[in-house]
């Protein structure tokens, strides 16, 4: 069983050291381009899946949108993406930083959200307190006017 074992890494080994590493394109697309590339892949990828008739709708193809805000090709693209992802610490710092962006993104967006719904809540109990015929500050702050001391002066 031992040698079994060790005569199948071995053979992995030997499989795996033939993988040789493409060459340097030469029109690599910078580390730092290439992972604003990706990260808008990502959130194409995202949208996709989650918005599929709004994205069909909105008339954008999403390949040419990228292609020409970084103005890069589908080969030059491909090439990179294949240069990169063999050197697989670069290439996953690639992709960590993709992460952190996006959570930055969501957490942003979540902060918005929860600014945007306390708003509307107090709108909402406004429009609540109007229709009631009360002012709910005058209501909160009379209890505290009455009980504060006549002169109230440091001079």
């Amino acid at each position: 069983m031992k040698q079994f074992i060790a005569l199948l890494v071995l053979c992995i080994m030997v499989a795996c050291s033939g993988v040789a590493k493409p060459d340097k394109p030469d029109n690599l697309i910078p580390e730092k381009k290439m992972t604003s590339i990706l990260y808008d892949i990502s959130l194409i990828n995202g949208l996709r899946t989650a918005n599929t008739a709004r994205l069909k709708t909105s008339g954008i193809d999403p390949e040419k949108f990228i292609y020409d805000k970084y103005g890069v090709d589908s080969t030059q693209v491909a090439q990179s993406i294949a240069y990169y992802s063999v050197d697989f610490s670069r290439y996953n710092r690639m992709w960590e930083s993709i992460r952190d962006r996006m959570q930055f993104q969501l957490d942003s967006v979540q902060e918005v959200k929860k600014v945007n719904d306390s708003i509307n809540r107090e709108k909402r109990l406004r429009e609540q307190n109007k229709i009631d015929g009360q002012d709910t500050v005058a209501r909160k702050i009379a209890p505290v006017l009455q009980q504060a001391p006549k002169n109230d002066s440091i001079l």
